[in-house]
């Protein structure tokens, strides 16, 4: 019965691969989620763990002019700092710097729906390409 209220189509993903090294962990994949509304498109995700830093390499192929979105939780705040990266200061006072390949970049109030019904204040970053790879980078 549920089914029958499904509005959207699932997205087909593929390239599915974890590589597991002494100091590392990558994993990648990509899907076509948006090929109903640019033919042959498809997005690729890179994440890299390390102990210290996340590396994020979002990759939309046959496309340009992406926005990556970012919301986030509402216990932390959001400082820029002069560099142009940003410092997301945590509830617990712990502080984590995030950084982008492209300096085109807007914060924005949001809203978090913490449950059904419950919208609660927060920022969202937007960030702008006109390239097809946003580069995201995650230290603490």
């Amino acid at each position: 019965m549920w089914s029958s209220f499904r509005v959207a189509k699932r997205a087909k993903v593929s390239n599915i691969d974890i590589i597991k090294k002494n100091t590392s962990i990558k994993i990648s994949g990509k899907h076509d989620g948006y090929k109903k509304i640019l033919n042959n498109v498809y997005h690729e995700r890179k994440w890299e763990f390390k102990k210290s830093n996340i590396k994020i390499h979002d990759n939309v192929k046959q496309g340009s002019n992406m926005i990556a979105t970012l919301i986030l939780h509402p216990d932390t705040n959001l400082i820029k700092s002069k560099d142009d990266s940003f410092i997301i200061i945590l509830k617990n006072k712990k502080k984590v710097r995030l950084s982008f390949n492209t300096k085109n970049i807007k914060i924005k109030d949001w809203q978090y729906a913490s449950k059904f019904g419950n919208l609660l204040k927060t920022k969202c970053i937007n960030i702008f390409s006109n390239k097809n790879v946003i580069k995201t980078y995650i230290k603490w």
